[in-house]
């Protein structure tokens, strides 16, 4: 811009060359804005790249860490599971105990009556 300026002021020229400088000097006057607002645009680009590379460093040991704790989480499902069929095998096996017992009790009842 300052170049341009300094051209219309400087040389003698002639008509077209000045319009053709005037227009070029409206254009960068006008781009100004943008060109600051482009600047801070990249800026934060820039800063969020910086904390994406930050976060990025510590993904690889938090993906492992859940790694390791999910196999933990499924270690322990196993155990419940596990846990729950004994349970469920033991209820049953009570059921049958109470089933003969109460056919017992009726036997020996219709043997007193």
């Amino acid at each position: 811009m300052k170049q341009t300026q300094k051209a219309l002021e400087t040389q003698t020229l002639d008509g077209k060359r000045e319009r053709g400088l005037l227009a070029r000097l409206k254009f960068l006057k006008a781009s100004v804005e943008y060109i600051r607002e482009r600047d801070v645009v990249d800026e934060q680009l820039r800063q969020h790249a910086e904390e994406k590379k930050k976060i990025g460093t510590d993904l690889p040991k938090i993906k492992k860490e859940i790694k390791e704790l999910s196999e933990v989480v499924d270690q322990q499902k196993k155990a419940r599971d596990e846990k729950q069929e004994n349970r469920d095998t033991l209820e049953k096996e009570l059921d049958k105990i109470n089933e003969r017992r109460k056919r017992a009790r009726d036997e020996r009842d219709k043997l007193y009556k």
